[in-house]
């Protein structure tokens, strides 16, 4: 069931990114009427989502080492227990999977503009 509900949740995430026009609309009648301008310079669900994929782009580089350095420690110090170094063996495989998934989110989001033309 969780897998259903992963599915619908990318699903949700790909048609709001589908369409900024329609749920935000960049306005330059703030910074001319007295409001505060815009600090992030974002102005649609497009710009917002490169901003955030950029982000997590950037952190998962010292975040993958960290998570690999951990699993080396638990193998490290499994004491021959073979459940404990397969559990090390599995973080490590996470770690990478994960790792690819945030590589392949730069990718899809040029496959998405060139598909729509964007």
């Amino acid at each position: 069931m969780s897998k259903l509900k992963t599915i619908t949740a990318i699903t949700g995430l790909i048609l709001i990114a589908m369409s900024p026009g329609v749920i935000c609309q960049a306005t330059t009648t703030a910074s001319t009427s007295g409001l505060f301008p815009n600090p992030s310079k974002i102005g649609t669900i497009e710009e917002l989502l490169e901003a955030i994929i950029n982000f997590v782009y950037a952190m998962s580089f010292p975040i993958v080492t960290g998570v690999v350095l951990y699993a080396a420690f638990v193998m490290m110090t499994s004491s021959g227990k073979p459940e404990k170094f397969q559990q090390g063996i599995t973080i490590i495989i996470y770690a990478a999977i994960g790792f690819v998934v945030v590589l392949l989110s730069k990718g899809v989001v040029f496959i998405i503009r060139s598909i729509f033309g964007a």
